[in-house]
């Protein structure tokens, strides 16, 4: 709740401090001495060392004595000077970004975390994969070494390219983040499409082997096609990842389950 003038002042009075929009007291283990100071404006009047200093620095400071006066101009030059408040971020960042509130928040409460989301951004517009990854994956990395995201080894440029490789189906989220997300880290300079192929993490979106695979999977199970036929459709999970069992997790998972569901309904 807000604070009257009077209850302010009563506080002040106690050795209250303010700070910003907070209002705090200090305590000190071992010193009861802290005293408010007050000084009167309008009837203050420097004396001789004071204006001896005024004097010495007259090109660079200006000494105005009077009650204070608040202007546009001058409210206008303090807010060109303050950072974007978080609150602001957020609501930019769901608006802007189609970004839930929840992830929004996050992405907005330290500026560092700004500044490196909004530089990714600068190289693709997969918005929400990149808010994924940064509260996934980097993060964790972030609090696995107890660190910040400004000494993060990957640059915002690289992480963008890596980001884009998933959303592109060319390699799946799992293997990016799990193992090309740590090679990157080892050799952050390192290309993220040429990586993930020396990993051998690229998916393979040749629907001749992946329809090989699909043939070889469903030869397999011939229980299961028959109960996916009568109904359970779920089963389609399981010859999945059968699937991607036998492809060493290359096949593309779009293009399977296409493939899967042609061969099902054939069947």
């Amino acid at each position: 709740s807000r604070l009257t003038t009077a209850e302010y002042q009563e506080r002040l009075k106690a050795g209250w401090r303010r700070f910003g929009f907070s209002l705090f007291k200090p305590t000190c283990p071992t010193c009861t001495a802290c005293q408010s100071v007050r000084v009167p404006v309008a009837t203050f009047k420097p004396d001789r060392s004071q204006r001896r200093c005024n004097a010495a620095n007259e090109s660079d400071v200006r000494l105005v004595i009077g009650l204070p006066e608040v202007t546009e101009e001058k409210l206008a030059g303090i807010r060109s000077k303050m950072p974007e408040l978080p609150e602001l971020v957020q609501s930019r960042y769901m608006k802007a970004f189609q970004l839930p509130a929840y992830d929004a928040r996050l992405l907005s409460e330290e500026k560092e975390t700004v500044l490196y989301f909004e530089t990714v951004l600068l190289h693709t517009k997969e918005y929400k994969s990149v808010a994924n990854w940064l509260l996934g994956p980097v993060k964790a990395w972030i609090n696995e070494n107890n660190a910040s995201i400004d000494v993060f080894p990957v640059k915002p440029d690289k992480l963008a390219r890596l980001v884009e490789l998933v959303t592109a189906g060319k390699i799946s989220f799992s293997s990016a983040s799990s193992r090309l997300l740590p090679a990157f880290i080892a050799a952050p300079d390192a290309d993220p499409a040429g990586l993930a192929a020396s990993l051998n993490l690229l998916q393979n979106a040749d629907s001749g082997e992946i329809e090989q695979w699909v043939a070889e999977v469903l030869g397999k199970m011939p229980d299961k096609v028959a109960e996916y036929r009568k109904g359970k459709k779920g089963l389609i999970g399981l010859f999945m990842g059968e699937v991607k069992k036998i492809s060493k997790g290359k096949a593309d998972p779009k293009m399977t389950t296409t493939l899967l569901e042609q061969k099902l309904n054939e069947l």
